[in-house]
């Protein structure tokens, strides 16, 4: 299963112009997503899935703004432009004890890899995520007049996610002295 996605984006403060195009306005051209089925491992409930993809961002003007905010190694510059690629395995199962409520236990890696076209260097993060979903399903069946509707099911579903981040790989980048 796949999608590929586009977007312009138009940015309505535009101080310049109110009716130009903004040429520093950070644009998703494309986006990129392809995500496998869940495979599950032998006969338990244990199941597999993977999923990657790729995002560009990008805008006519220059590569990176000139700010006081931005990262003091590279002169304060906040990078504009950079073309991301994410890895993300997925090892979860799921759960129901007396069929009365579910228990997703997941554990997943979220790696990405991102390339700024020999602006700066490029820059590899990730990190590991564990997460417990909890949830519960109440519902109740209506009898209705209507002979072509002669029952309605309403079915209220609350859930509780427990997410942790026991492992995070993240050098020093300039990219990221911008975002912290």
């Amino acid at each position: 299963v796949g999608y590929v996605e586009s977007k312009i984006f138009r940015n309505l403060l535009n101080t310049e112009s109110a009716s130009a195009f903004d040429l520093k306005t950070v644009q998703l051209l494309p986006r990129v997503e392809i995500a496998s089925r869940a495979y599950t491992l032998g006969d338990g409930p244990v199941a597999f899935q993977f999923r990657t993809g790729m995002s560009h961002f990008t805008r006519w003007e220059s590569s990176a703004d000139t700010d006081t905010v931005g990262s003091p190694a590279y002169g304060g510059s906040i990078v504009r432009k950079a073309l991301r690629f994410h890895l993300n395995p997925k090892v979860f199962a799921t759960l129901r004890p007396g069929d009365l409520f579910s228990l997703v236990p997941s554990l997943q890696y979220r790696g990405f890899v991102y390339s700024f076209f020999n602006d700066w260097p490029s820059l590899l993060r990730g990190y590991l995520l564990a997460q417990l979903d909890a949830s519960v399903q109440f519902y109740r069946v209506f009898p209705t007049e209507d002979p072509a509707t002669p029952l309605l099911k309403h079915t209220i579903s609350p859930f509780l996610t427990y997410s942790v981040i026991p492992h995070r790989y993240e050098p020093g980048h300039l990219f990221l002295d911008q975002v912290t």
